[in-house]
């Protein structure tokens, strides 16, 4: 008898000591969801790590994850880097996102391949925990992360959001192949539809914007975006696409290294909010819309549509300007 118990303890502290901790079967977890990215088996690695608990504060689970739904999405860091950075035109931002390899998939605003770029932005918007109902910044992201596991997410992240604007300026701006805005096969010129006192900011005056083919109230917007009412969901996803691309392109681009972003070093944030704020003011809109960059927080707290309107003037048209 006693000879059994001691066969049976011995046996328990084997058992135990040969099992794996829970960090432990994460981490296997995410090991081997590497491996399948690497041999581009994406729904595999995206099944492992929807399957394992999320983890919040662990950059490396949270990169992989974007990382699969992006991949699912036909998202490939070599193609970006090396067929799309280089079709970036400072003088019509969105016109060059629009022709990016991955733009054109985009033939309805739900998209199967949108809305994996789109879930893969916010694994890393709200990275650390951030609540859906916050604005999120990357100071709040990098207070839960070290400064180069920030880098890393800041980085994808901003690779993602440009992909992400490509497909709705291609899809929402009627965008050609070659990036022009109302070259498509639809009927719009202009992102949304805007009556006189709006359209007199691109009416062709001197200094006004130059909007390209949307340039009288009488073009049209995008049936799925504004038919006369704007689509107000849809609407804030392109002002948090637009807001966090701005957030988060200081922060990527002051460490950046090499000259792959040199093209951008004309574009003035600062002045491009200025003047958006400045139209808004005028016209007697808020500015909070400037600062938005929450899906949830842009749909609750933003139901005037000409604050809209004057968004998608003074970025979307502004910078989507290719004839």
């Amino acid at each position: 008898m006693k000879s059994k118990l001691i066969v049976l303890i011995i046996s328990s502290i084997l058992l135990c000591s040969c099992g794996k901790t829970k960090q432990e079967e994460i981490d296997a977890e995410l090991v081997s969801a590497e491996i399948d990215l690497t041999r581009g088996d994406c729904e595999a690695a995206l099944s492992k790590l929807t399957g394992i608990d999320y983890q919040n504060s662990n950059a490396h689970f949270l990169k992989l994850l974007a990382s699969a739904y992006a991949c699912k999405a036909g998202y490939s860091s070599i193609t970006f880097f090396s067929d799309d950075l280089p079709l970036i035109d400072a003088a019509s931002l969105l016109s060059s996102f629009a022709t990016f390899s991955t733009s054109d998939s985009m033939d309805s605003p739900t998209e199967e391949d949108y809305i994996n770029i789109q879930s893969a932005i916010n694994v890393l918007l709200y990275a650390g925990g951030i609540a859906t109902t916050t604005n999120p910044t990357s100071t709040l992201r990098s207070s839960s992360f070290t400064s180069k596991e920030s880098a890393q997410i800041h980085s994808l992240l901003m690779f993602l959001i440009m992909v992400n604007m490509g497909q709705y300026t291609y899809f929402y701006g009627n965008t050609s192949s070659t990036g022009v805005k109302g070259g498509g096969s639809g009927s719009n010129d202009c992102f949304m539809t805007y009556d006189a006192t709006i359209s007199d900011l691109f009416d062709g005056d001197p200094g006004d914007v130059d909007a390209g083919n949307c340039d009288n109230a009488a073009d049209t917007g995008h049936p799925n975006l504004d038919n006369g009412t704007v689509n107000i969901e849809r609407a804030c996803e392109g002002v948090v696409l637009m807001n966090n691309f701005f957030e988060v392109f200081p922060e990527v681009i002051s460490g950046a290294l090499g000259d792959d972003f040199d093209v951008l070093d004309s574009i003035s944030i600062t002045d491009l909010k200025s003047d958006a704020s400045t139209a808004l003011g005028v016209a007697g809109k808020g500015t909070d819309i400037l600062s938005t960059t929450s899906q949830s927080v842009c749909e609750s707290d933003i139901s005037d549509e000409d604050t809209f309107r004057y968004f998608f003037v003074m970025f979307f048209e502004l910078l989507h300007n290719k004839v």
